[in-house]
């Protein structure tokens, strides 16, 4: 937490990486020295203070500890001022139009949003900008603290939703030409519902349009995602050589962009590949060294991932011991990490491993708790249907109809904050 976000606060790097300084709230109230905290609120700091923070400031207690809240508060108002990329929402500090501070907190006490910026403003806004930002915005600026979205929540569903943190500066270039980039969103989208119905040759046919858009439109980021997604579907139709060119071009892009994440992503899409090529010691050896480098990276559910796919391979091999204490270390990931995504796919693998051992009542609980997950998630109506089937016939079910889902799936489902962008691995 940091608890004095503000455009002041934001330093950029070489490369035009953008850094957070002065964490001197932060650390000042976890020490509990109030003549600190009391100097770090500087001039015009006021103007991007939560509701909560405010009321205390104004009442002269001390500062409470940050929290998520109230830096997403302040994140909400830091976007409206400076955008991103080269472009801006307004290119206004918040709550502009009152002249000093003394009329600002009254406004903010009282639940009054910033203006939103019309074609009549004389403001350096970017009106599409402001269109795609404005509804997570006004979420950030909700009044009661727990109301307000978690930041994973906006990557996942906001308007960088399919991104991850190399992706954003070359997805925003979208706004020269918006009907392209929804043309292609549409086409990734067709292609996510013909893989899920098993129509595998259609599906290819739709990434490679959305691919190519993405490409001409330099969103470097989206493109590398359709790579993916066409290395996957790839995979049912035994086209292996091509899915693994897929991949490496995927991830030729990822570290061009500097997309850390999403290169470790393309390890695990590889393993995947290699497992339904019947290389499994390529596979685990791959897999392995993607937990390590998730593990490292401090990106804890795409390691949780990573343990559901290497616990397939164990299924395969029908080391069940090993398969059950990976199922059930990716269980503890997802519920130490909030991600219903991973809870529910943990416990779905599990139940399959199981069903494979002929431990039926076993597997229905595990099918229970994962149908729970699932049902969790919004859109995810046909994991829970998945599932429900697999309870009625899991005794008809043999271990060689065990198989990975689709990359897109767990892109939509991931709840890390680290990626937006994310493979399958199980």
């Amino acid at each position: 937490m940091h608890g004095d976000l503000k455009s002041a606060n934001i330093l950029i790097a070489d490369g035009f990486v953008a850094k957070i300084a002065d964490f001197g709230l932060s650390r000042a109230i976890r020490k509990h020295q109030s003549d600190q905290t009391m100097t770090v609120i500087g001039p015009g700091t006021l103007r991007w203070m939560s509701p909560e923070a405010l009321d205390r400031y104004t009442q002269q207690l001390e500062p409470a500890r940050p929290t998520s809240a109230t830096d997403i508060w302040a994140w909400g108002h830091l976007v409206y001022e400076i955008g991103a990329s080269s472009q801006t929402i307004t290119g206004r500090i918040p709550y502009y139009q009152y002249k000093t501070d003394f009329l600002v907190v009254p406004a903010i006490m009282k639940g009054e949003h910033n203006p939103r910026p019309t074609s009549g403003d004389e403001s350096n806004a970017d009106l599409f900008l402001t269109k795609l930002f404005w509804p997570t915005l006004e979420e950030c600026w909700t009044i009661e603290p727990r109301r307000r979205p978690r930041i994973t929540e906006i990557i996942r569903a906001g308007p960088f939703e399919g991104m991850s943190a190399g992706q954003k500066e070359n997805s925003l270039c979208l706004h020269e030409d918006p009907s392209r980039f929804e043309a292609a969103r549409r086409y990734k989208k067709q292609g996510e519902t013909a893989y899920r119905q098993g129509k595998f040759q259609e599906a290819l046919d739709y990434y490679h349009k959305a691919r190519q858009i993405f490409d001409r439109i330099s969103d470097q980021g989206r493109h590398a995602d359709c790579l993916r997604d066409l290395g996957w579907t790839n995979i049912p139709l035994r086209n292996y050589d091509e899915a693994r060119t897929c991949i490496v071009q995927a991830h030729d892009i990822l570290v061009k962009i500097g997309d850390i994440k999403g290169q470790l992503g393309t390890m695990q899409d590889q393993a995947i590949i290699e497992r339904a090529a019947g290389h499994p010691m390529l596979a685990r050896s791959l897999l392995e060294d993607a937990y390590k480098g998730c593990r490292d990276a401090g990106l804890y559910i795409r390691s949780g991932w990573c343990l559901v796919a290497t616990g397939l391979l164990d299924v395969d091999d029908k080391d069940w011991e090993a398969a059950h204490n990976r199922f059930d270390a990716a269980v503890d990931i997802a519920v130490r990490e909030g991600d219903q995504g991973l809870l529910g796919r943990s416990w779905e693998r599990k139940g399959d491993c199981y069903r494979c051992q002929d431990l039926r009542a076993q597997a229905r609980r595990c099918y229970d708790d994962s149908a729970r997950a699932y049902r969790n998630l919004p859109g995810q109506e046909y994991q829970v249907e998945r599932v429900e089937e697999k309870i009625q016939l899991c005794h008809n079910i043999r271990h060689v109809d065990i198989d990975a889902m689709p990359l897109w799936n767990y892109r939509i489902m991931n709840d890390d904050p680290s990626s937006a962008s994310d493979s399958l691995t199980g």
